[in-house]
């Protein structure tokens, strides 16, 4: 069992450090030298001040008392404490706890509670406890008292006189004489009785006074002088004994920076009667009287209670003729003294266990925390809290709910953390790192609230907890993760879905935050089917339609939709792909895109960042079928530059440029025909301007009538005498030709028909030029002109040459080379013109070439079909729609088959051949 260590300072062998040192050099000056000195001793609160105080006085009262004539220092240590007398009469509690201390030691014990001496006496007059009466008793009778007093003994006395008098009238004589006799008598006594005194008259009537007067005189508070008889007495009795010349008494004051100025004041002229009292210093005694005063801070037990800090320090120095400091602990010296007491209040704890706790303690080190007293009181802590709460090694096993001294003392320190209002800080990494967990939040809210377990403090925590669950990106990693710790949210915290519920309705309102994160996670959640319990996945439900709801208000009250905020467009598509209907809120989003200003965008900054907000926010599927079912064309805020860039963006891992067929720019399909134009001057179009020029075909004839306008005169000037930029410009008619069929036909026609493609023909075949040239211009002639080709001519000879070489390839295609035919083939899958076929069966043998090479085309497959269902499937579905002649449909799909097997073949061969090697 644990054991509280005691709140003292400790004993002679429980610190090894300055304060033994200290402590037997003050032994040493006291034994060796003369008194009447003053000692001040330094040192910090809770560094040992106290404890060098009590190993002095262990040093001393170990031993016996001497015996007459020894030659031994009889040294008493007397230690008065100034915050514990705090409020007691000064003079009377200092005198009676000295009185006290030299009993049975220097002064005899008293046999019982009744017997007094000179001490007790002296002590009880100290303590106003002694009083002087004077009682005066007189006893008062007012006028009509005495009145009838002196009456009734005036006629006691003339009583007998009238008892005569009447016996004098029986007999008949002298009965006047004696009523005279009488009256006279009865008159003369009153006349004399009635001056007296009340006090007279009770001595007549034995009669205790009517009321008294008492008179008490008290002795009044005892001045410095009274103490100073009484002190100079009791120490003369105690060190003037001439048959005890060894003894000396070691006056100890400690506290006296606790206490306030009055206080302080006080006791230092208690002090001074003695110390500064040149009747003492007389004394023979005097030098065998010492004075210790341990203090922290110099400005509250300063003498002197106003001045500068000069004068104040001056005083100090007055009355303290030795000073000792008391060092603070260093590492090593604080590690052994916390290892002591450990052991003592741990002893059965392993080293590992001990070793981490002070480990701990030495991370959240400060200068309060270094002392003896800062270690006890933790360490104390720390027991009360073992005995609650921790996991005791004899009772291993048998306390689900306990928890290990390594996490106790942890809490212990992050408790002293804890701020004002009492909420708590986060927990430091060290405290982590020592205890090997991560999980210490939890548990430290379980030990501060006195729970059971950390179930029932979740909700705490719970809404904070929730928001570091759903904050962070919104990759597949992090959510594998967030599941987990949902999971164990669940499991660890009464009414969960209530939690879960709250922070939806009130945490999840705004993009970016939680609310894509939580969408994402309880979608996820609900498919993958994570909880055998229904009520929790109808929760998750619950919440997502809550969760919606919140989404398409935030995106209604938004300013636009600041497609700049990249994090924010990203948390608006996870959330649409998490909701089972988000078309309404898809539908909102089309209604903001189609209300925003077409305002310039010309910072590169936020153009980049406007183009990556829009293409995060258009590949979204819902979006995109939104913006789709738009009535009308949808004008992004982007500049016709940026819109190229866009489309190229949307053509990622997927193809998401779809949604562009109901998008354009700023300024409209002129504007991106304008764009096209430009880049035409450059004679290049990237696969960006193709697919704008395929939506300007598709859209906006206008628009593609001018770009093809623009192509077709760049090239029939170019056709005069530039032969290099003509190859370019055909490359720039394929691609009308791809845009719109058409509506590139009826432009394309009249350069073949004045004889611009038979030309370059005739011109790259002279040259060696790049056969790919050569053959798309080839068949954009068979294409548009097929008619004209056999019977066609040309004034010009170089036109007429181009032409007998189409007619050539047609009629004696068994002479055309297997590169030829290769290089046709990839000509005829770029322009897409697979219908020119049709009309070429009576050149059969050039056909049926061309379709044995056809499927080997490396870009056949990518370019003509479009990955809906088999492979097979797609081939007759691409025979079908290209083909009108039934033979040439078969030809090609047998051409297809053998060009399949073939592949599969050259597959199995090269599995055999790995396998081999």
């Amino acid at each position: 069992m644990p054991q509280l260590l005691a709140d003292i300072p400790a004993g002679k062998n429980a610190i090894q450090g300055p304060h033994h040192r200290i402590a037997a050099t003050i032994a040493t000056l006291i034994r060796s030298c003369n008194g009447g000195q003053s000692i001040r001793l330094d040192g910090n609160w809770g560094v040992g001040k106290s404890t060098v105080v009590r190993l002095l006085a262990h040093e001393f009262e170990s031993r016996q008392a001497n015996p007459p004539g020894a030659n031994d220092p009889d040294v008493v240590v007397f230690e008065y404490d100034a915050w514990v007398h705090t409020g007691d009469p000064l003079r009377r509690a200092f005198f009676e706890a000295l009185v006290a201390k030299l009993r049975g030691r220097w002064l005899p014990d008293l046999r019982s509670h009744d017997e007094a001496d000179e001490w007790t006496e002296r002590i009880a007059f100290l303590a106003k406890r002694l009083k002087k009466t004077s009682k005066h008793s007189e006893l008062v009778f007012n006028d009509s008292d005495q009145t009838i007093i002196t009456s009734l003994l005036c006629v006691g006395l003339v009583l007998p006189l009238l008892n005569s008098a009447i016996s004098s009238l029986a007999q008949g004589k002298g009965f006047f004489a004696s009523v005279a006799w009488a009256a006279v008598l009865g008159f003369g006594a009153y006349k004399l009785l009635r001056p007296l005194t009340g006090r007279t008259l009770s001595l007549f009537l034995r009669r205790q006074p009517d009321r008294e007067t008492v008179t008490v005189t008290e002795a009044g508070e005892p001045t410095s002088l009274e103490f100073q008889s009484a002190f100079l007495a009791l120490l003369g009795s105690v060190l003037g004994n001439p048959a005890r010349p060894n003894r000396k008494l070691v006056i100890v004051v400690d506290n006296l920076d606790r206490v306030d100025a009055a206080e302080v004041q006080a006791t230092w002229a208690l002090l001074r009667s003695f110390l500064d009292n040149p009747t003492f210093r007389k004394e023979p005694w005097y030098e065998r009287l010492w004075l210790l005063v341990p203090m922290a801070r110099a400005d509250k037990v300063n003498p002197e209670s106003a001045g500068s800090e000069r004068d104040q320090a001056s005083a100090l120095e007055k009355v303290f003729q030795v000073r000792f400091t008391v060092p603070d602990m260093t590492t090593h010296f604080w590690r052994s003294f916390f290892e002591d007491r450990m052991a003592v209040a741990f002893d059965k704890l392993n080293r590992k266990s001990r070793n981490t706790v002070i480990d701990l303690y030495a991370e959240d080190l400060d200068a309060s925390k270094l002392t003896p007293r800062a270690i006890i009181s933790y360490i104390n802590s720390l027991v009360a809290l073992y005995v609650e709460r921790g996991l005791q090694e004899e009772q291993e096993g048998s306390d689900k709910d306990a928890i290990s001294i390594e996490v106790l003392a942890a809490y212990l320190l992050w408790e002293r953390g804890l701020n004002a209002d009492g909420t708590a800080l986060d927990v430091a990494d060290y405290m982590k790192r020592l205890t090997g967990r991560d999980d210490l939040r939890s548990t430290f809210d379980v030990i501060r609230l006195g729970v059971p377990d950390r179930k029932h403090t979740r909700y705490i925590n719970a809404q904070q907890d929730l928001t570091n669950i759903f904050s962070g990106e919104l990759t597949d990693e992090v959510l594998d993760q967030r599941l987990r710790n949902v999971e164990a949210f669940i499991d660890e915290t009464l009414n969960a879905d209530r939690e879960l519920r709250r922070f939806a309705v009130h945490e999840c309102t705004a993009f970016p935050g939680p609310l894509a994160a939580f969408a994402q996670t309880a979608r996820t959640f609900i498919d993958q089917k994570r909880s055998a319990d229904e009520s929790v996945n109808q929760a998750f439900e619950d919440i997502l339609i809550t969760l919606a709801e919140n989404a398409r208000k935030a995106i209604l009250e938004r300013e636009g939709l600041q497609l700049t905020d990249t994090s924010a467009i990203e948390s608006v598509t996870t959330a649409l792909s998490s909701f089972a209907q988000p078309e309404s809120i898809a539908q909102v989003i089309c209604e903001k895109l189609v209300a925003l200003d077409a305002r310039p965008w010309d910072s590169p900054m936020p153009n980049l960042l406007l183009r990556d907000g829009l293409a995060r926010l258009l590949s979204n599927t819902v979006v995109a079928d939104s913006i789709l079912d738009h009535p009308q064309l949808v004008t992004l805020p982007v500049k016709a530059e940026s819109y190229a860039s866009l489309v190229k963006s949307l053509n990622g891992t997927e193809d998401r440029r779809y949604v562009l067929e109901n998008c354009t720019c700023q300024g409209g399909d002129r504007e991106l025909g304008r764009i096209l134009i430009k880049s035409a001057d450059a004679q290049q179009w990237d696969r960006e301007s193709r697919y704008i020029l395929h939506l300007l075909g598709q859209r906006d004839h206008d628009a593609f009538g001018k770009v093809s306008a623009a192509v077709i005169e760049k090239f029939t000037n170019a056709s005069g005498d530039n032969y290099q930029r003509a190859t370019e410009c055909v490359t720039l008619l394929g691609a009308l030709v791809r845009a719109n069929p058409e509506l590139a036909r009826p432009l394309i026609r009249p350069l073949a028909e004045a004889g611009y493609l038979t030309k370059l023909i005739a011109l790259n075949i002279q040259l060696s030029g790049d056969k790919s040239v050569r053959f798309t211009a080839a068949w954009l002639v068979l294409w548009s002109w097929n008619d004209g080709v056999a019977n066609g001519s040309f004034q010009g000879k170089t036109e007429n040459q181009g032409l007998r070489h189409i007619r050539d390839w047609l009629t004696d295609a068994a002479t055309l080379e297997e590169t030829d035919i290769d290089s046709m083939c990839d000509a005829l899958v770029d322009l897409t013109v697979f219908e020119t076929l049709n009309g070429l069966t009576d050149h059969i043998a050039f056909v049926h070439r061309i379709l044995d090479r056809l499927p080997s085309t490396i870009l056949f497959e990518s370019r003509s079909f479009h990955c809906e269902g088999s492979q097979q499937d797609q081939a007759e579905r691409f025979a079908e729609e290209r083909f009108a002649n039934e033979s040439l449909r078969a030809y090609f799909l047998e051409s297809y088959s053998r060009h399949q097997r073939a592949k599969s073949t050259n597959v199995a061969d090269r599995e055999d051949s790995a396998q081999v090697e």
